[in-house]
This record gives structure tokens, C-alpha cells and sequence, in this order.
């Protein structure tokens, strides 16, 4: 029989699989396949999407996975996608050729002998990826889209873990998650340690930064990487609405959003992007700061002040003014490294990224616009802090686990660390003498050392609720950035509601 006859009844046969498949059937076929696979059961809460023809796929949206002996799922998927094998399907047989998982979320828990939720099934996992005549049931890969690890998580992971006993000796912590960990009682106050170290200088530390890891008087945490947001310009890209110097750049948003009128004339697509999604909230307390005003006032959430207007007024400015995408933080960094995106307003942090992995263009970072010509008043110091949260009584082992909190945090560990991200280091030593050549060879990552005098609290929101603060500022903010929210006086009332109900809640 001619090949072209072959294919084309394949492609008949196609076409009339997808019409009477059994799709209960199907479900449960791939169920039991991952479940031979990784140990884990499905845990299918959303709709399920079946292709056949032209790509044979099954998609499962909102899925969980766990262990048998686990309560909540190891590992929650936004869509896992499984591809399907093209021969067998024809002859009504289910075989996985490869998994894709869209923005998973891992749950990592351990015990206290230091075993994980993870533990029993890595071991399957590794034997049934490599293909043999013992495996019923292989995949070729199981790839990862847009996976992310964020400070919540963090935060939350340390929180069951001092329920289950299975804390770790230290721990790192975004700056504003630290108060929850101190108010239970499982950060140690790290006065007792300092004191008998006649040599340690707090002097070496710039008290602003230190002061972000004190609490009632005491330190308990050590900042360890800060970052502060910073601009970057493709200048390259600039140059199509005539840019092309460092003091050309814009000042104010107004002066942002009105360059982005001018890219887009000039064939810019995507002219900005504002990492508006970093935690919900960091940008939030930015443009707050910016105005010489705080989210959190004397315990109270402040939104409701004229500069929390101002603040959401801006915000919408921005994102429509400059027809801003919705991206993923991911994808965001990798079309700006692209070469896609001509201004990017995020967190010095991502410098070192950036750095290694964008084209052929001139990278420019410079100072944070502010709302007006003045320039910001203040900017929430982000990233994070080391915390000592063992419960080990082996003194040797709480006294290593001082000195490395000690290294990372001070002198050449700290200078270290600012050499390959772009964190600033938070102590004075690593900044003015260590890195001092290094800022003249690399002057984009010395543009948030500069903006050090703007230094302010990434503040925290104080009780049981603050992560489900976040994640209503979060959701408020989604809404001006993909048009839900036009209102924002009305949007102000709904958050500024929403919060000051969860903080009264204990």
C-alpha cells in the first residue's frame, strides 16, 4: 500500500478516534500512568481539555498531586498537560509519551530525622524515567513551565515544619516575613551570639539594614542579600525614541508612560513591564514609600490615604498607558533578555540573570523614577534575611550554625553574594572597601548602592493573616492590570475594607 494511503488512514483513523473516545477511560489510563510514574495520585479539581487530532493530549486543569500517606498534595499544577502516543492511540491504547507541568507549586515538608513528603517518591520517579525492559511504564521527560518559588512558600514551609518538629537550623526569609516567625517564638534573638563576639561590628552594617531584622529591641535576623527597584533600559531600543544617554532616562512615570507612546510609534511592541507581581505587594509599598508615606501606620492598614490613590492612580496609568502584558515574573525576565522589552521596572536582584542571559544589546540600569520630578522619597528595602530557628541542644552545632549566618552576611561572604546577583551586600565593609573596584568595572550593579539613602521597611502585615493580606492585595492588583478594575477610588474602598477586616481577625 502507498505511504500516502497509510497516512491517510491514519489521519481517518484520527479523526475517528477523537469522536468515540472513551474519555472516563482516558482519565483513568493517565492517572494510573503518573501514578506508576512518580507514586503520586491525581488529584483532579478543574476541567479536562482532550485533543486527538492534530496533537493528541490530554490537559487536566487545577491538579493536585499526593502520597497516599500525605494530607495535602506534594506538588499543585495549574494545567498538567499529557502527550500522547500516536500508534497505540490508534488501536484505542493510552500511552504517555512525555508530561508537561504549567506553574507548578512543590510542598516540601520534613521531618525531624530530615526526611521530606519527597522522599518516597524520587526514588520511583528516577526508575521509571529510565527506560528498561522491567519499566511497564516510562516517559521520555517530564518538563517544567514557569515554575515559582516564592516567599510565602518560604514562610509557610517554616511554619508547618516548627508544628511537625522538623525545623531546620537556619533559615532565609523575605524581610517582610520575618515578624510572624519572631511573634511565635521560633526565631532566636541573636543579642546573646553578637555579645560574645568581640570583634563583630554592628557599625559594619548599615543601621537602616540591620534595623530591618530587629524586633522590640533585638536582632534576629541578619539581612543577607538586599535589593531596592531599580530601572533597566534596553538602551538599544531607546534609541528608537531618541534616547541614547544615561540623563535622558526618564525621572517621573508621567515621563515613563509618555516613552512608551513614542516605542510604540516607533514599532516597539512591548515597551514596558512592571514587576507589579513580586509577592502582590513590594511595588505597592514602592510607590507609597515614593511619596514619603507607608502601607502599614501605626498598625493600621493605609491605603485609604490620598497616596494610596495616588498610588493605585499610577499603577493604572502605567499598565495602560503602556499597554503592559500580563506576564509571569519568568516570562517577563526572558523576553526583556531577549531583547522583547525596552524598560523593566523590577528588583535589583535580577541584575546577575540578566546579565548572563540577554542578547547582543546595551544593557543601562538607573535610578527609580519617581511621581515627580523630585524623585522617590523612599523605597522598601527588598529581599532577605538569615534567621537562626534550630532546636538542636548540640551546642557545636547551633555555634556552626552562628558562624555561617556570620559569613554569609558580613565582609567577603556578603561581597560574594553581590558579585554574581545583584543584591547589595548589607554590610558596610563589603560595600565601600571590598567592592568598591568592583562598582567602577560593573556600574549597573552600583546604581541601587546609590539609591541606599531611600532605604525603608518592606513592611509586614502583623497577625495570623498576613499571607492572606498579601494575597487580596495580590488579587486587587491583577485587576488593574488585565482591566477588571476601572473604578480606583472603588477599588481603594474594596482593599482598604478587605485588609483592615483580616488584620482585626486573630
Amino acid at each position: 500500500m502507498p505511504i500516502a494511503a497509510l497516512l491517510g488512514l491514519a489521519l481517518v483513523g484520527l479523526v475517528g478516534t477523537s469522536w468515540f473516545l472513551n474519555r472516563d477511560a482516558l482519565q483513568r489510563a493517565v492517572e494510573a500512568q503518573i501514578r506508576a510514574v512518580t507514586g503520586l495520585e491525581l488529584v483532579v479539581n478543574g476541567p479536562i481539555d482532550v485533543s486527538v487530532f492534530p496533537g493528541s493530549y490530554v490537559s487536566f486543569h487545577n491538579v493536585g498531586l499526593k502520597g497516599a500517606d500525605t494530607a495535602g498534595p506534594a506538588l499543585q499544577v495549574d494545567v498538567l498537560t499529557a502527550n500522547l502516543r500516536l500508534l497505540p492511540l490508534l488501536l484505542r491504547r493510552f500511552e504517555i509519551a512525555d508530561v508537561m507541568m504549567l506553574r507548578p507549586h512543590i510542598r516540601v515538608v520534613r521531618d525531624a530525622a530530615g526526611d521530606s513528603n519527597w522522599t518516597p517518591f524520587v526514588e520511583t520517579i528516577a526508575k521509571a524515567m529510565t527506560p528498561g525492559a522491567e519499566n511497564q511504564v516510562s516517559f521520555s521527560e517530564i518538563r517544567i513551565q514557569d515554575g515559582e518559588l516564592n516567599y510565602e512558600d518560604g514562610t509557610n514551609t517554616i511554619l508547618r515544619e516548627a508544628a511537625s518538629g522538623g525545623l531546620p537550623d537556619v533559615t532565609i526569609q523575605g524581610l517582610n516575613r520575618q515578624a510572624i516567625l519572631v511573634e511565635k517564638g521560633i526565631a532566636k534573638s541573636l543579642e546573646p551570639y553578637i555579645a560574645k563576639e568581640p570583634d563583630f561590628a554592628k557599625d559594619g552594617y548599615h543601621k537602616a539594614m540591620l534595623d530591618l531584622g530587629t524586633s522590640n529591641g533585638a536582632v534576629y535576623g541578619l539581612p543577607f542579600a538586599i535589593s531596592l527597584p531599580v530601572s533597566y533600559y534596553n538602551m538599544d531600543m531607546m534609541a528608537k525614541a531618541g534616547i541614547t544617554k544615561a540623563d535622558q532616562l526618564p525621572k517621573t512615570w508621567d515621563d515613563v508612560v509618555g516613552l512608551c507612546g513614542k516605542l510604540q510609534s516607533a514599532g516597539v511592541k512591548t515597551p514596558l513591564f512592571w514587576t507589579w507581581n513580586i509577592t502582590g505587594n513590594w511595588f505597592l509599598q514602592t510607590l507609597m514609600w515614593s511619596q514619603g508615606d507607608s502601607l502599614m501606620k501605626n498598625g493600621r492598614f493605609n491605603l485609604a490615604s490620598n497616596a494610596g490613590l495616588t498610588a493605585l492612580e499610577t499603577m493604572k496609568k502605567i499598565f495602560r498607558g503602556c499597554n503592559m502584558p500580563n506576564y509571569s515574573l519568568a516570562d517577563a525576565q526572558k523576553s526583556f533578555a531577549a531583547g522583547q522589552i525596552a524598560m523593566y521596572f523590577t528588583s535589583t536582584s535580577e541584575l546577575g540573570a540578566i546579565e548572563r542571559s540577554k542578547g547582543e544589546w546595551k544593557l543601562v540600569t538607573h535610578e527609580f523614577p519617581g511621581i515627580d520630578a523630585a524623585g522617590p522619597k523612599g523605597l522598601p528595602a527588598g529581599g532577605n534575611a538569615a534567621l537562626l530557628v534550630t532546636t538542636s541542644t548540640d551546642a557545636k552545632k547551633v555555634e556552626a550554625s552562628w558562624k555561617w549566618l556570620k559569613f554569609i552576611t558580613s565582609g567577603e561572604g556578603a561581597a560574594d553574594v553581590a558579585r554574581t546577583t545583584g543584591y547589595m551586600p548589607p554590610n558596610k565593609a563589603a560595600n565601600e572597601l571590598i567592592l568598591s573596584d568592583f562598582y567602577k568595572q560593573n556600574p549597573n550593579k552600583e546604581t541601587a548602592v546609590r539609591q541606599l539613602p531611600l532605604l525603608r521597611e518592606w513592611q509586614p502585615y502583623p497577625g495570623a493573616n498576613g499571607l492572606a493580606v498579601t494575597q487580596v492585595i495580590y488579587d486587587g492588583i491583577e485587576s488593574i492590570v488585565v482591566g477588571r478594575a476601572n473604578d480606583m477610588p472603588a477599588l481603594q474602598r474594596e482593599l482598604q475594607e478587605e485588609v483592615t477586616e483580616l488584620l482585626a481577625k486573630k
